[in-house]
């Protein structure tokens, strides 16, 4: 089957606007045709700065941002558009900024975890995107990061989806994380200072800053591919996406704020 790279993606578009790449290639031959497919030359340097370990995840990441990129221009009546066409650079601070006339001005962010990343654009508003594999470690994960109000929450959580409690935690993590991103700054090692606050619906969580801002964020787990379609015969893991929407609700009244009883840890 002939691949045309300029009407189609290896990223997987989701409901809720965001893609998805996996590393599905098994050799470093094939991680190359790939890169060749999607990088332009300035990419292609960066790319060759990095170490062989540090590659694939960088590489999946701009697969994911550069088809999330190219499904908004889509969606909005673009034509072919190759993935070189969308190039992604960063800002001093490190994060992805889309660059080249196609996307001027678009936000995007991205997130990678293991062999899965994910990225999620808007033409004008801020936004942020997380990924992690479901919790192996649950009350590691209560210690650092959750208060008593959100484990509340993650019962709520796991009883509306039917997910487990380990997704359901993992899915608070990741909401943090999320609206943190789409502030720009990142949870800077205090993920209690970020307030999980209300479960609007069973996929959406409401995420208050330290400074009081409000996120609606929304969440999805990512099942395993078939074992015939991946790049690795170790066992896959379910990964937690949350991904923040743009419109946010009005605020309840009144928020009622979880103490902070843990400020940093060593993610």
């Amino acid at each position: 089957m002939k691949f045309t790279p300029e009407v189609c993606g290896i990223g997987e578009p989701q409901p809720g606007g965001w893609c998805a790449a996996r590393r599905r290639w098994t050799d470093p031959a094939s991680q190359e045709l790939v890169m060749r497919r999607y990088l332009g030359a300035a990419e292609r340097a960066a790319y060759e700065r990095l170490s062989p370990r540090a590659r694939p995840a960088w590489l999946l990441g701009r697969i994911a941002a550069k088809d999330a990129l190219r499904q908004l221009l889509w969606e909005g009546g673009a034509g072919p558009v190759f993935p070189a066409e969308v190039p992604v650079g960063h800002d001093p601070a490190g994060r992805p900024v889309p660059e080249g006339p196609l996307v001027h001005g678009v936000r995007l962010s991205i997130a990678h975890k293991d062999r899965v990343a994910v990225a999620l654009a808007h033409r004008t508003e801020a936004v942020g995107i997380d990924v992690e594999a479901v919790t192996a470690d649950p009350a590691a994960l209560v210690r650092v990061a959750l208060g008593p109000g959100e484990l509340r929450l993650a019962e709520r959580i796991a009883a509306l989806t039917g997910t487990g409690p380990e997704a359901a935690l993992t899915a608070l993590w990741c909401a943090k994380e999320a609206a943190a991103k789409a502030e720009g700054a990142g949870i800077g090692g205090r993920p209690r200072d970020w307030a999980v606050v209300d479960v609007p619906a069973p996929d959406s969580l409401l995420v208050v800053s330290p400074g009081g801002r409000r996120h609606l964020v929304r969440t999805s787990v990512l099942y395993p591919l078939p074992a015939a379609t991946t790049a690795t015969t170790a066992t896959a893991s379910e990964y937690v996406v949350a991904w923040t929407e743009v419109r946010v609700p009005a605020a309840p009244s009144p928020i009622d704020r979880f103490p902070v009883t843990e400020t940093s840890h060593g993610f």
